[in-house]
């Protein structure tokens, strides 16, 4: 579904940003998808059964395949396509490592009772996942229409920068007290006790982390970016409160869902 909603849409944002290149590299885009829908689901038992280092392996790797991918080609071609090859080939070595990694081999077949059961619970999800979205990028694309390429590209690093912590810290704390979470849902004193110790655990560490970005934002963008990156200064900082309540839903997320 996201490949063909991108792929034929691809047209109508290459117009709406005035720029034809958008169109071959959004559809280029549209194949990670594609492939990342042939993942094995089965790697889904990872994170259920808290066998994390399986899941850090494979994730690691096609991570690490994906970097050295995009920074070699980015020497070779020197334009945005380096870093859509690079999602590709990031994508295929999770498809492949994941039936590597996994016996599970997943077949067509129709259950009505266990899809029902599935479509209730994910419609909420869905929701809420789009309406995410739409926070959360739906920025990109005014900021871009209204202001130009040039100051998305300033808002763009900016938001990177600032998200690092999150994604580093809060995405992983969601993703491992999820499955300790679900076991302990049945038991409201103790999931009580489990999320009160996450939370407080995460604000420990997230909160020096964004307000060292917060503090050191000039000196470090004209130091590690160079010159010509400081009009993202002020965004920076601004994204750095932000990006602390995107940590803290992460938090709330896994709770929601277990």
């Amino acid at each position: 579904l996201l490949f063909g909603l991108l792929f034929l849409s691809a047209g109508w944002f290459a117009s709406y940003f005035n720029n034809a290149t958008l169109e071959p590299v959004l559809k280029a885009m549209a194949v990670v998808f594609l492939l990342e829908g042939c993942t094995n689901i089965g790697i889904v038992f990872f994170q259920k059964e808290i066998e994390f280092k399986k899941k850090v392996i494979l994730e690691l790797s096609a991570d690490v395949a994906g970097f050295i991918a995009a920074i070699s080609l980015a020497f070779w071609l020197r334009n945005v396509w380096a870093l859509v090859l690079g999602s590709i080939v990031w994508v295929i070595v999770k498809c492949l490592g994941s039936f590597r990694m996994h016996l599970y081999r997943p077949r067509i077949r129709w259950d009505w009772p266990a899809a029902k059961g599935l479509l209730n619970f994910g419609k909420h999800i869905f929701w809420i996942t789009l309406m995410t979205f739409v926070v959360t990028s739906g920025d990109d694309a005014l900021v871009g229409k209204l202001l130009g390429l040039t100051i998305l590209g300033f808002y763009t690093m900016a938001y990177n920068i600032a998200n690092v912590p999150v994604a580093s810290l809060a995405g992983v704390v969601g993703k491992i007290s999820f499955p300790a979470y679900s076991i302990l849902q049945n038991e409201p004193e103790r999931l009580k006790e489990a999320f009160k110790k996450v939370f407080e655990a995460v604000m420990i560490i997230l909160l020096p982390l964004i307000g060292l970005i917060f503090l050191l934002a000039q000196d470090f963008t004209a130091v590690c970016l160079g010159e010509k990156w400081l009009p993202m200064v002020p965004a920076l900082k601004i994204l750095c409160l932000f990006s602390l309540f995107r940590g803290l839903n992460n938090v709330f997320a896994a709770l929601h869902l277990a």
